[in-house]
């Protein structure tokens, strides 16, 4: 009988242990204790990108193979505008790791939450308000924690950061 008590208490203790080590690190959504930016506080490459060159691009266009819906409508009008502005055409691949590949060796565009060392980087340098298009390594990423912010960075980046070298071979 005192050992199930006992069994019991400590059930109990490390039961309300747990339940108050989730309560603690729950967000209250006031968002005191969170640094954010603002929309203007973007960072962008200092040059342009130049992505193709005589109609050829060495960019893959990568976004995670989870990608939610409201990001994904996003990411397709993304390459839909990228063909329609710059005459070049992306396949897009998602940021699924193969064992024969390493996602370091390639220049890509990281649209959104990708699975790569660069957009978590980014990521955690923005608030949830805020959104980013950088130049990390080889890769740029643009990053938001919203669908709004996530189309003001696609923006950003058409705006600022794109160019096409459109001259012809010889």
């Amino acid at each position: 009988m005192k050992t199930n008590l006992f069994k019991t208490l400590i059930a109990i203790v490390l039961l309300s242990a747990m339940t108050l080590t989730m309560l603690a690190s729950c967000n209250t959504g006031n968002g005191a204790d969170t640094e954010s930016t603002t929309d203007q506080e973007t960072e962008t490459p200092v040059e342009p990108i130049v992505l193709a060159s005589k109609s050829k691009t060495d960019y893959k266009l990568i976004k995670s193979q989870f990608i939610a819906d409201e990001f994904n409508k996003i990411f397709i009008k993304f390459i839909s505008d990228v063909k329609s502005d710059t005459g070049i055409h992306f396949a897009p691949y998602d940021d699924f790791y193969r064992k024969d590949v390493d996602p370091a060796a390639f220049p890509e565009i990281l649209f959104g939450a990708a699975n790569r060392d660069e957009s978590r980087a980014v990521y955690a340098e923005i608030g949830y308000d805020g959104y980013a298009v950088k130049y990390v390594g080889n890769k740029v990423v643009i990053a938001a924690y919203t669908p709004e912010k996530i189309e003001l960075a696609v923006k950003c980046f058409f705006e600022e950061c794109i160019s096409v070298d459109k001259t012809d071979e010889d």
